[in-house]
């Protein structure tokens, strides 16, 4: 896989683990999330504290008058973000390699390796997945809400889906995407 390097950090990842950055003839930075825009580039990681710094950096790196538009490119990664996580959960229903409710995740708890969760999953049934769950990988779905969940899965509603393989792009991504749109920007 291509590597490439966060223009801030100069850390180094596979390059669909970066958010590509073309610049185009306004000096106007913009997310390519697709990484398909025939155009010079640069990368930059999945963490606020690079894209915090993005704007301040590429003027610096000589980008002329680099404008990173945070509220327009946030809003576009935001819905990346979203549809990304979907497509995941929607690819893991149809490999069959999930277990759809509560109870059953708990009935299938040795072959479970991660379990996602609604946003607006309740106390009670999330302290009743925790006690019985153990160390199994939780991810709360920071956007998903239990009728949302259950419409990917063509229910009225769903709070927890058990995953019986890693879960780990997700977990990336799900983090990454509350330590950005929970902070105002």
């Amino acid at each position: 896989m291509a590597e490439r390097s966060c223009f801030i950090c100069k850390t180094k990842r596979e390059k669909q683990d970066l958010i590509r950055i073309i610049i185009d003839n306004n000096g106007l930075a913009l997310f390519d999330l697709m990484q398909k825009i025939p155009q010079r580039s640069a990368y930059i990681c999945y963490n606020t504290q690079c894209i915090d710094k993005a704007e301040k950096m590429g003027r610096e790196k000589g980008l002329g008058k680099f404008s990173l538009q945070k509220n327009e490119n946030l809003q576009r990664l935001k819905i990346f973000l979203e549809n990304r996580v979907k497509e995941k959960i929607r690819f893991l229903l149809l490999s069959k390699k999930t277990v759809i409710g509560l109870e059953e995740t708990l009935s299938f708890l040795t072959d479970i390796k991660g379990i996602l969760f609604a946003d607006d999953l309740s106390e009670n049934t999330l302290k009743k997945l925790n006690n019985k769950s153990g160390d199994v990988l939780k991810i709360r779905l920071p956007f998903l809400t239990k009728e949302d969940f259950g419409t990917l899965v063509n229910k009225s509603e769903l709070g927890v889906l058990g995953v019986k393989e890693p879960l780990v792009e997700l977990e990336k991504i799900c983090l990454f995407y509350e330590n950005l749109f929970s902070q105002e920007h």
